[in-house]
């Protein structure tokens, strides 16, 4: 399965989440408010959701190393 990775949780993010995890892929959604993400990605369980901050670089490295593709 792709894991793809998704930097942020405005609502312009929440179609491409949707659209993702519908055709089988794994996200991870990675944003400062958690929450947000959560909502986003609902019970699906192909979906995951981090708390994260950009001041927080080895953790980036770590989640984009882990994932096939990323997106800001």
């Amino acid at each position: 399965m792709k894991k793809v990775l998704i930097l942020g949780a405005e609502m312009v993010v929440k179609p491409i989440v949707t659209y993702l995890i519908e055709k089988g892929f794994e996200v991870t959604v990675a944003t400062r408010t958690k929450s947000k993400a959560e909502a986003m990605i609902g019970n699906h369980v192909n979906g995951h959701a981090v708390a994260w901050t950009v001041e927080d670089e080895a953790t980036l490295g770590e989640m984009v190393a882990g994932h096939d593709l990323t997106v800001s």
